[in-house]
């Protein structure tokens, strides 16, 4: 038997609805996170948090640091999208993604910019305009706004 959408219980789409705000959330600040954070980012009860939460554990979406006391996805989510690699757009995404995943290495190798990280799970790393780099973007925007003026642009 099929069902439609409308068919579904209301609470059903709820859980739906929070368990994609969960991994939106994870997305979002990229590292483990405490059920409290999530509760109080989420805006949902504690309680429900606990018990979504303790259910993406079991179903092995995501794990538990006991020692920290906080949670994070594992690479279980990324299957969901795995059929995806052979249409167009994982296609797509093979051929752009390498790129831009080498960009800030050259980037830095330039010396625009400095690569900081942070042994955190997963590992988190921040690139930083060094004083070059400054130096260098304010030079090319000046190019930029002459390239404007001549071109007759605002």
């Amino acid at each position: 038997m099929v069902r439609t959408f409308l068919s579904i219980p209301r609470e059903n789409i709820k859980s739906a609805e929070r368990t994609l705000s969960v991994w939106e959330f994870f997305v979002r600040i990229q590292r483990a996170a405490s059920l409290q954070e999530l509760s109080a980012n989420l805006g949902y009860p504690r309680s429900g948090t606990a018990a979504l939460i303790a259910s993406l554990v079991k179903l092995g979406y995501l794990i538990h640091d006991r020692a920290a006391r906080k949670h994070l996805s594992t690479a279980r989510i990324v299957e969901l999208g795995s059929w995806m690699r052979r249409s167009t757009v994982g296609e797509d995404r093979d051929r752009i993604v390498p790129k831009l995943h080498a960009l800030p290495r050259k980037i830095e190798r330039f010396g625009t910019l400095e690569k900081g990280s942070y042994p955190e799970v997963p590992l988190r790393l921040e690139y930083r305009q060094t004083r070059f780099g400054e130096r260098f973007s304010a030079t090319m925007e000046r190019v930029q706004r002459l390239q404007r003026e001549l071109d007759g642009a605002p």
